[in-house]
């Protein structure tokens, strides 16, 4: 069963909280850093397939790597 876009994004905000603090844990709550994490977030809903791999290990990837851009 494929989800749609909206609900994989607003069932899965709090991983954006969650990497946050597992690998920037001093700026944690830095707002700039949590926006950045949706954004990537929302990208990872955009191009996800269901096939290769389970949501939040894929958006995982997506949130760091666009905070670290």
């Amino acid at each position: 069963m494929e989800q749609s876009r909206d609900d994989l994004i607003t069932e899965n905000m709090n991983l954006v909280h969650a990497t946050l603090h597992r690998y920037y844990p001093t700026f944690a709550y830095d707002d700039d850093l949590i926006q950045c994490g949706m954004l990537g977030l929302i990208r990872a809903a955009d191009t996800y397939d269901a096939s290769k791999s389970q949501f939040s290990t894929y958006a995982t990837r997506v949130i760091l790597n666009e905070l670290r851009k």
